[in-house]
């Protein structure tokens, strides 16, 4: 078995932005089972990404991710 490895919470750093943030889950199945699972951040605020790409003067990509609210 693999060994465990534990680290204090207040060790982990701060996030700075949402871009690519994920939370740790626990899903509840239909069994009584459970798992853990990812979230990512959008789901979590109920929205969609909306991605527009675009060019700059310098004729780099610029990627804008900004996010919708889905409807309930």
């Amino acid at each position: 078995m693999a060994e465990i490895k534990k680290i204090k919470a207040s060790t982990l750093p701060v996030a700075t932005s949402t871009v690519g943030f994920n939370a740790l889950g626990i899903r509840q199945n239909g069994d009584g089972t459970v798992d853990n699972v990812l979230v990512p951040y959008s789901l979590l605020i109920g929205a969609t990404p909306v991605i527009t790409p675009s060019v700059n003067a310098n004729g780099e990509l610029i990627i804008t991710i900004d996010y919708q609210k889905t409807q309930q």
